[in-house]
């Protein structure tokens, strides 16, 4: 059920009111996994029951989906740390700047 919304609303998952997009993109992806690892977290107490044939397609399931969910988490927040970059380069520029020919000067948007 997980991996079926998670196809379905990777490109525009819902996000909470006034969340910024990157952080909102993260936020869900966290939250469907958190929804995943609950159950595994229960298995994982009665190691019995993931010893048995059909835990097998449970577990590889678990994990396709988990590592799904981490690489769409890492990829948004390498895009927002190359935002960042860029940002720092912007407020590093100089406020006032002087035209070259008048001398006047103006504020450097």
């Amino acid at each position: 059920m997980i991996s079926k919304l998670y196809t379905k609303q990777k490109c525009d998952p819902p996000l909470a009111r006034d969340q910024p997009p990157i952080a909102g993109k993260i936020l869900w992806a966290r939250q469907l996994f958190h929804r995943i690892q609950q159950p595994m977290q229960l298995f994982q107490q009665h190691p019995t029951v993931l010893q048995t044939p059909e835990a097998k397609p449970v577990i590889r399931s678990y994990n396709r989906v988990a590592r799904v969910l981490l690489e769409f988490e890492v990829l948004y927040h390498r895009a927002w740390l190359q935002q960042i970059e860029e940002i720092h380069r912007g407020l590093k520029a100089s406020l006032l700047v002087k035209a070259p020919r008048t001398g006047e000067l103006f504020v450097n948007f």
